[in-house]
């Protein structure tokens, strides 16, 4: 009946090609959903306007000892996190800027390890250079239009 969704799987190592039902289908595609949406023609009217925005994170060496997290206040309304990640790191984020390019290779800009750098500097008695960062972890997201959908890709 029109209750259910009807989907066609194959295996591509054997070939075998399977259909099953499901009351409902979840999109978790990421920053590529409305690819998804478009391949399957289901994009329609009312399908919500959606923008990629990516997150930067950056590992430095540990800011502080201890297993706590810090959530930090920031003069634009926004919070920054520092958490312990492994033994001798911290990781600091997120920053939060609308992104055009491959969803696939998101790289974390100089503005936002200046940012994420002075919003530690506020709370923490420790300056992060910039050269000591280790790694810088992104990820891309979509936010509809109306700002309201926020799905995580990392």
């Amino acid at each position: 009946g029109t209750d259910y969704w009807y989907v066609t799987l194959k295996d591509f190592r054997r070939g075998d090609e399977f259909q099953i039902s499901a009351k409902m289908v979840v999109n978790a595609a990421g920053p590529w959903v409305r690819g998804v949406l478009e391949v399957s023609n289901l994009v329609t009217d009312n399908t919500p306007a959606l923008r990629l925005v990516k997150g930067s994170h950056m590992i430095v060496p540990r800011l502080y000892d201890g297993d706590h997290a810090y959530i930090l206040q920031q003069p634009d309304k926004r919070i920054v996190f520092v958490i312990p990640y492994q033994d001798e790191y911290s990781l600091i984020g997120t920053t939060d800027e609308t992104f055009e390019g491959d969803a696939a290779k998101p790289v974390i800009s100089e503005a936002e390890k200046e940012y994420l750098c002075a919003a530690v500097n506020r709370f923490i008695n420790f300056i992060p250079a910039i050269e000591s960062v280790k790694r810088d972890p992104n990820f891309v997201r979509i936010i509809s239009s109306n700002g309201y959908i926020r799905n995580i890709s990392i």
